[in-house]
């Protein structure tokens, strides 16, 4: 790593959580999400993910700065030299041969990604007690009819004491979300992410009740070879509304040749 930089972090270029219903991404769990520039994706699908937020970062980064959006990793690394922060454990899952051409590109450069998690909405037939109102229709639903929870510490984001409206879907059909469009249009091309992509991770909201789901899989069902070495993960609660649409998703996941389920049916109800 530090043969790029001494403040030099993979996930920037290879990593990506991008919320298409509300067109927001970042490129790590730890800074804040931000917004995609529509004007961008008009000529550049990829601009979900390179946006120029993202390349100003890469910039600070290949010139050693520190970004300050990345004060979580710097914090844990001034404490030592024996001290692992997470921008080591997002680099090292990359190939050397992905690392050592960042620095032989230009910083404003589009990159593809390795690693992607996407959402299509927020949908979710669930309002979990950990959970709020940024990831569940089910939560929203209920501080609207009952209003805010009282007596609770929240934080700027309002959970549990508003319903999240700057997570509200830009649109109501998938045809009029530029995000979802452009996704698919990467996803698409050649080159694009159904190309370089070693794993993508479909959170949200609940997946499954998202058509967006249904698509990835019948595209796995049609491209056996060119999918064949991709991870796809799902986010689910495992719980639909309707019995039918599990048995669906037993019966789809055989065309995705490396799957896997990570699922929050921890708990049961009385």
């Amino acid at each position: 790593m530090d043969s790029k930089s001494a403040s030099f972090c993979g996930a920037k270029w290879y990593n990506a959580t991008i919320w298409l219903g509300h067109g927001h991404t970042v490129s790590c769990h730890l800074p804040a999400s931000h917004d995609i520039p529509l004007e961008e994706l008009k000529d550049n699908p990829s601009a979900i993910h390179n946006t120029p937020h993202k390349k100003k970062m890469r910039k600070m980064m290949l010139e050693g700065d520190r970004p300050s959006e990345c004060y979580k990793c710097w914090s844990v690394e001034d404490e030592g030299e024996d001290r692992i922060s997470e921008r080591v454990f997002k680099t090292i899952q990359y190939d050397d041969l992905d690392l050592d051409a960042i620095p032989l590109r230009k910083w404003d450069d589009d990159t593809f990604l390795r690693k992607l998690e996407v959402s299509f909405d927020r949908a979710c037939n669930f309002a979990c007690s950990y959970c709020n109102p940024s990831f569940s229709t089910t939560w929203v639903k209920d501080i609207k009819n009952n209003g805010p929870y009282k007596n609770i510490q929240s934080d700027k984001r309002g959970h549990y004491i508003d319903t999240a409206p700057w997570v509200e879907n830009v649109a109501q059909k998938d045809e009029d979300n530029p995000y979802i469009q452009a996704f698919w249009k990467w996803w698409e091309e050649e080159g694009g992410l159904a190309d370089t992509l070693e794993e993508i991770r479909i959170t949200g909201g609940e997946p499954i009740m998202h058509p967006g789901v249904w698509k990835l899989f019948d595209w796995f069902k049609k491209n056996p070879e060119r999918g064949k070495n991709m991870t796809i993960a799902i986010n689910s609660n495992l719980v639909p509304e309707k019995e039918k649409t599990f048995q669906k998703l037993l019966d789809v996941v055989q065309y995705a040749p490396n799957f896997e389920m990570f699922t929050s049916c921890e708990a049961t109800g009385i």
